[in-house]
């Protein structure tokens, strides 16, 4: 019978783990002066208050993993009072969190300046867009299914994005469907700029990642499909996103079949601080891969 990496056995070893041997730059984008989501989105709030919801939700994602992890905020000339309280959120980081004011303008600065700090990153690379509304497993579970997917394709090159796009169920395109520490996977080929890869990856096709985020504005004249994508067609890397999502992009289409108002609404400024998870969000009780 032919061994396949889509169902193996389950070992009673403990898996290799990112948390004690491994380090993950967390490197968030953020602005709320303009957004290249020119139209309405669904959540119906302000940029800002957008920013800040997603924010602390990466910070209680961060806050619940026990990867050594560390968070770059690269801010885009945001207002006095946006700054202010994202310094507030990240002063409740568990992990290392600082927040750099560019003096450049243009979202093209804040993605160059992030491919930048990627490029000098030692293992891991998590980007992240201003606009993802993380759960509180999110971090966690990256970094396990990261490690599962990598050793179970026999240590060629993964890639995960966070977010279940809604998109992916309007394309006709063949995927296989895997199971995941937590929750099921699928093999995709398409990502935004938030992802989590290796910093080998960023820099084995620096040129790809310049060239988009050179015109991170000019979706007109370079697109995710002609550059970052094709690392995932042809590039030999495996891209998976959840099923569900691990955090929700808070764009123009809401998510398909999936609850984000809860998840919008526990993020309420008031509610402030490191709450921990409310029932309804509590990580899953289900045992690691490698504990049974």
């Amino acid at each position: 019978m032919h061994k396949s990496f889509w169902m193996p056995k389950i070992q009673k070893k403990k898996m290799t783990s990112v948390n004690n041997k491994t380090h993950v730059d967390v490197i968030l984008r953020t602005c709320d002066r303009r957004s290249v989501h020119m139209g309405t989105r669904f959540v119906g709030a302000s940029k800002s208050e957008i920013i800040l919801r997603c924010t602390r939700s990466l910070i209680e994602s961060m806050n619940e993993c026990d990867a050594d992890l560390s968070l770059q905020v690269i801010d885009d000339h945001s207002s006095p009072q946006t700054l202010e309280e994202l310094q507030n959120i990240l002063a409740r980081s568990r992990h290392p969190a600082s927040l750099e004011a560019l003096e450049e303008t243009g979202a093209n600065a804040s993605a160059i300046r992030a491919n930048t700090l990627a490029l000098g990153s030692r293992d891991l690379v998590y980007f992240v867009e201003d606009d993802y509304l993380h759960y509180p497993e999110a971090l966690s579970e990256m970094c396990d299914a990261y490690v599962l997917f990598k050793e179970r394709l026999g240590g060629t090159e993964v890639a995960l994005v966070p977010c279940d796009d809604p998109l992916n169920y309007r394309r006709m395109e063949t995927c296989r469907v895997v199971a995941g520490p937590r929750r099921a996977w699928r093999t995709n080929v398409h990502s935004t700029s938030t992802m989590f890869l290796s910093a080998q990856t960023v820099k084995k096709f620096r040129h790809i990642f310049e060239r988009f985020n050179s015109n991170a504005m000019e979706r007109d004249l370079v697109t995710e499909e002609e550059t970052i994508n094709t690392i995932w067609r042809e590039g030999g890397v495996t891209l998976f996103s959840p099923m569900p999502s691990l955090a929700f992009h808070l764009q123009d289409t809401p998510p398909l079949f999936e609850d984000w108002q809860a998840l919008w609404e526990e993020m309420r400024a008031e509610e402030g601080g490191n709450r921990g998870s409310k029932e309804k969000l509590q990580k899953s009780d289900f045992p690691k891969l490698g504990e049974v």
